[in-house]
């Protein structure tokens, strides 16, 4: 029996198929107006992307058309050259005539957008490539809202709505380009529309979203490198304009997005990145506004680095990411990173941010005051580049923890009583620029919430100010200096105010995050059990904290009592670790914990190279895994046990033909890798060969 070549699909199948998505996955026009104008207002400074006007332009003209002619597919002639002029891309958003009204912010009273079909291009349309990046910053404006906001202005009713919207939009916009064939298009609006799905991507699937995150990057990326953008020539300032000056800046932004992304995401997918910089011949974006690429300007215009403009934190963003792959090519020599090369290379990124405008790094109150963007950008960045430092010394805070603590037992338990001189900790250097960066992350975080800062409720804020507050608890948990008949010290209560504002933080986004509510339990249950230990010592006349806590964790099951159910259970775990006989004054402390004295981070080890218990809990806290990976193993390589190969081959086909013709949401557009893949690739059952050990051990069951 011959079988038949499968039936390829017509673009009558395709319009049917991109009318289904529309049905099934835009909101009402009045919601689309909502979210189009918050991106524009409270979002898109932040990740410098799309040029308003034109994007507009194109918005119109959707609403303007009926259901038939937005779904009609036109295929333009596919571009054959890459050159620095950006002839390997379309823009098909960007106007046919010169007539294009200037402005970054919106449009001016000379220059309306068209409301009328006598005001629109003969060749007036939308292709498949922008419906799919129209989705994404529909996607990306309601997920930067934040549930309850949206729930304020009536774009959604529940917590379930706004999850199911959000699922909604990024699934339709990632199907729109499977129906549009984007490999083959090679639209600008493509790449635009992967960048929105990146920067919403942890909150779409916030439990182990790497896999993901890395999969769509690598995409992105290649995707990119076809059409030509990692090749754009820098433009002559001064000189008259070549045409296509906006699709080439345009281009730039985006493919420089990707860049940033990339590169600052490394640490965390394997120390590794997709865009290697010998392959990156791209210039870097204008340190200008949108109003510099008027068709108006007889000349180009761009200000120097030092200069602030709207796009000088993107630029900074840059700076700050270059460190980042500079560290990972380090990381991935035959030398690997030594402490010294750590300590030099955090020299290097402190003068990086130097460099960066005034405006992003210090309090400029005047100016502030009269562009409100401008705090934005400076409270974004603190907590970027201060993130960026926790997470490069985050490896050495535990084992200099652990190393001052084996030296204080080491003092107190001397035999003879006289003073013997102290060792310097190998890595306290680590240890105070952690928690100085911590301190500053949540100083910042009360300025933006008083404020009023739009990024509050944001992935990245979130996470940068939950790191903070985990540095200082973790300070806190190791370092208590209560004393008998003493009170809390200032700093100390100062710190632990901070914790708990931090951990309100997470509570106010958990309707909407589960990972955040788990997060705040484990933060309060941690910070409860250190504060019943400090009353404790303080009643018994002993110090927090002994050698034996050192050897065997922290003893607070008697100190500590938790309550809450929601408490992850490897957290409680830890508390109630059953105490151990104190060591009496004339025995020998036992011998302090490996730690990174002789240690480098050398290619193919794992990121928390102390082997110690402690380094591993506090690592799942950091990482926020309050539940158990997957098992890779089962995951790529499941048993055949159960069911027959050819039968999993049968059902596999089935698979692949309901993703094809099925009318759920869930398929459209959905791939089977990057829909499986939840568990981090930074994580293992066991943790060999892979970036980061896992501090449960093997959970596979064997």
């Amino acid at each position: 029996m011959s079988i038949a070549p499968p039936r390829l699909p017509t673009p009558k199948d395709r319009e049917a198929q991109l009318l289904h998505v529309l049905h099934t996955c835009l909101p009402r026009r009045e919601i689309c107006d909502r979210l189009v104008e918050y991106y524009f207002e409270k979002v898109e400074w932040s990740i410098t992307l799309l040029h308003r006007i034109s994007f507009m332009r194109a918005y119109e003209t959707f609403w303007f058309l009926s259901e038939d002619e937005r779904v009609k597919f036109i295929s333009p002639p596919t571009p054959t050259s890459a050159t620095s002029w950006g002839g390997g891309f379309r823009a098909s958003f960007l106007p046919p005539t010169s007539d294009q009204p200037s402005g970054y912010g919106r449009p001016g009273p000379k220059s309306p957008l068209p409301k009328a079909r006598s005001s629109l291009p003969d060749d007036g349309h939308v292709t498949p490539a922008w419906i799919s990046l129209l989705l994404a910053l529909l996607c990306a404006s309601l997920e930067r809202l934040g549930y309850w906001d949206a729930k304020s202005v009536g774009i959604v009713e529940t917590v379930d709505h706004y999850q199911i919207l959000c699922r909604r939009l990024y699934d339709g916009s990632q199907g729109v380009m499977i129906i549009g064939d984007f490999l083959k298009s090679r639209a600008l609006e493509s790449i635009q529309a992967l960048v929105l799905l990146l920067h919403c991507h942890q909150t779409i699937s916030n439990t182990q979203w790497e896999a993901q995150l890395g999969t769509t990057l690598s995409v992105a990326v290649r995707l990119g490198m076809l059409m030509g953008l990692n090749k754009l020539s820098p433009e002559k300032v001064g000189s008259a304009q070549r045409p296509g000056l906006l699709k080439r800046e345009l281009g730039r932004r985006a493919w420089w997005n990707l860049v940033e992304r990339d590169w600052s995401l490394s640490p965390r997918v394997g120390h590794s990145y997709a865009v290697n910089p010998a392959q990156n011949f791209c210039d870097f974006p204008a340190n200008t506004g949108w109003e510099e690429f008027s068709f108006r300007q007889s000349a180009f215009k761009q200000q120097p680095r030092g200069i602030w403009t709207s796009a000088s934190l993107f630029l900074a963003r840059i700076d700050v990411a270059r460190g980042n792959r500079e560290l990972t090519d380090q990381y991935n020599s035959l030398d690997g990173v030594s402490y010294n090369a750590l300590l030099k290379h955090e020299v290097m990124m402190e003068e990086t941010v130097c460099r960066a405008p005034r405006q992003l790094i210090k309090v400029d109150g005047e100016f502030e005051l009269s562009t409100p963007q401008g705090q934005w950008n400076r409270i974004q960045f603190t907590f970027h580049a201060h993130y960026n430092a926790i997470t490069l010394h985050r490896p050495y805070i535990i084992a200099a923890l652990l190393d001052v603590k084996a030296e204080e037992q080491r003092q107190s338990n001397s035999q003879t009583g006289s003073s013997h001189p102290r060792r310097q900790t190998a890595y306290l250097p680590s240890l105070d620029t952690a928690i100085r960066s911590a301190e500053v992350i949540l100083d910042t975080m009360e300025e933006a919430i008083s404020s009023q800062y739009p990024g509050m409720q944001w992935w990245q804020t979130i996470i940068c100010c939950y790191t903070a507050a985990v540095v200082l608890l973790v300070e806190r948990w190791y370092k208590l200096e209560a004393k008998a008949g003493t009170l809390e010290s200032e700093d100390a209560e100062e710190r632990r105010r901070k914790i708990q504002a931090a951990s309100a933080l997470l509570r106010e986004q958990c309707d909407a995050v589960d990972l955040f509510a788990q997060a705040a339990n484990a933060l309060d249950s941690l910070l409860d059990a250190t504060t019943s230990a400090r009353r404790k010592a303080r009643k018994s006349g002993r110090r927090g904290m002994d050698i034996n806590d050192v050897v065997n964790p922290v003893n607070v099951s008697s100190r500590a009592s938790v309550s809450s159910g929601n408490t992850p259970p490897f957290v409680k775990e830890w508390i109630d670790r059953p105490n151990t006989p104190m060591p009496t004054p004339e025995s020998n402390p036992p011998p302090p914990p490996s730690s990174l004295s002789t240690m480098t981070l050398l290619p193919g080890t794992p990121l928390v190279v102390d082997a110690s218990y402690d380094s591993q809990f506090w690592a799942r806290i950091f990482d926020l895994e309050f539940q158990a990976p997957p098992d890779m193993a089962d995951l790529f390589f499941p048993s055949y046990e159960s069911q027959g190969a050819d039968e999993m081959g049968d059902q596999a086909m089935a698979n692949t033909e309901g993703g094809a013709n099925g009318s759920g949401v869930g398929n459209l557009g959905g791939s089977a890798i990057w829909n499986a893949v939840s568990g981090s690739i930074g994580s293992s059952s066991n943790g060999d060969g892979w970036p980061r050990a896992s501090p449960y051990g093997n959970t596979s069951g064997s």
